[in-house]
């Protein structure tokens, strides 16, 4: 059992990497429960079983509680993945002052005995409760981007041929262990949103999700039945190659026609001219209608 803050400025991929994470937790059948918008017909593979459970997007220890164990083993490397987004908003350091506070605290100190392995995203650690930060916390996560950096001595150089100079967009997630930015590096998570064995980790979650009060939690759909359901999600490039989509051929449906009143029938035998007659005769009377 680990507790992660993830950190990052703001689009060094903070929210890529937890999700390509719970990518890696699902293909291992483990548990995951996020307040994330995700998509798990292109997370996982079509025959996926895992049902995430989508806590409300500023969730309650009442939530966090009836959310179950995330592994009923006390190995810890069968343990779910509970992936927190936004806590620089909703437990703030300085404006959280709810009367739940303590209860979520308490749910924290609990993780490790209920099997969860605890990803919390915020802008910058110190952003986080003091009490979380210090009680809770076990490892400093530091995400950054490639493509913002530039290449050491060649980088000029290749910007004088025309090109960018910077290294492929490749995010990088330094695992420290311990709170302090000098803290030994024990790991390293590297993803990028474009990939050949996968679909794109950008169709995997909502990109710009807005985190409301208005949201409530439920557990989501698993892949398979997605898949039976609402059809084929995305695919890799390779996947793309191995099994193309199915073309659905649409034609176009056929409109019954409505049987005609046998007095209409009838009345079509009459000739052009005394037809209008007759079925104004027939309407004003109501025979029509019988």
């Amino acid at each position: 059992m680990a507790v992660y803050a993830v950190t990052g400025d703001l689009g060094s991929g903070k929210s890529l990497i937890t999700v390509g994470l719970m990518r890696d937790y699902g293909a291992a059948k483990k548990r995951i429960a996020t307040n994330m918008n995700i998509n798990p017909q292109n997370l996982w593979p079509d025959n996926s079983d895992i049902m995430p459970v989508r806590l409300s997007d500023f969730p309650s220890s009442k939530e966090l509680w009836a959310m179950g164990k995330g592994s009923d083993s006390p190995d810890e490397s069968t343990f779910g993945a509970l992936v927190l987004d936004e806590l620089g908003a909703s437990m703030n350091t300085r404006d959280w002052n709810d009367k739940d506070r303590k209860e979520i605290i308490k749910f924290f100190l609990h993780t490790r005995k209920l099997g969860w392995d605890v990803f919390l995203l915020v802008q910058h650690i110190d952003m986080l409760d003091k009490q979380i930060r210090n009680a809770v916390v076990e490892h400093l996560v530091v995400c950054k981007r490639l493509d913002r950096v530039k290449i050491p001595f060649i980088g000029s150089l290749l910007q004088i041929a025309g090109f960018s100079g910077k290294f492929m967009k490749l995010h990088v997630a330094s695992v420290k262990y311990g709170k302090s930015n000098h803290a030994p590096v024990v790991n390293r998570w590297y993803y990028t949103g474009h990939v050949i064995l996968y679909p794109s980790l950008f169709t995997c979650y909502d990109t710009r999700q807005i985190f409301t009060d208005d949201s409530a939690p439920y557990v989501m759909l698993s892949s398979k039945q997605l898949h039976q359901w609402y059809g084929e999600g995305a695919r890799s490039v390779v996947g793309k190659l191995i099994n193309p989509p199915k073309k659905i051929n649409q034609q176009p449906q056929r409109l019954l026609s409505k049987p005609k009143h046998p007095l209409v029938q009838k009345i079509m035998k009459l000739p052009p001219e005394r037809r209008i007659e007759f079925i104004q005769r027939f309407e004003a009377c109501g025979a029509l209608d019988r």
